[in-house]
């Protein structure tokens, strides 16, 4: 085989390059699994996963100095591009975890906008007591 990839004049990345069975590599941030039936079907890879919610951390950080809205319309577009290279993935509780880690890290940032602000502030536990 190297003998063909040499007078290709083919340089193979040994390190990248392996023979095993689909369920045991992952591929362009894939990996597989085999579903009911016997079929092999593509899901998400674990490590892409979580590389998606430290890029959201990334965005939701304090430190950013940006707007809440630029923050939010950052991190929109990178979740609706996400979920469109991703939509052939037979895995739906990625989906519903990623709309969840959207849906949390707004509330957070309202929060630490109006505490930035000097706005409401939540006192000795109760959300409907507040003070200026």
């Amino acid at each position: 085989m190297r003998r063909l990839y040499a007078r290709l004049k083919l340089r193979i990345n040994e390190a990248k390059s392996a023979v095993a069975r689909a369920t045991e590599r992952k591929f362009l941030g894939f990996s597989f699994w085999v579903a009911p039936g016997r079929k092999v079907t593509p899901r998400v890879a674990s490590e892409t996963w979580k590389r998606v919610k430290e890029r959201v951390r990334m965005l939701t950080r304090r430190v950013v100095g940006q707007s809440m809205a630029a923050v939010c319309k950052e991190m929109g577009e990178y979740l609706a591009g996400w979920k469109a290279y991703f939509r052939i993935a037979e895995t739906p509780r990625i989906f519903a975890d990623a709309a969840s880690t959207r849906k949390n890290a707004t509330p957070i940032l309202v929060a630490r906008a109006r505490a930035k602000a000097g706005g409401l502030r939540r006192v000795s536990g109760n959300a409907n007591v507040a003070e200026k």
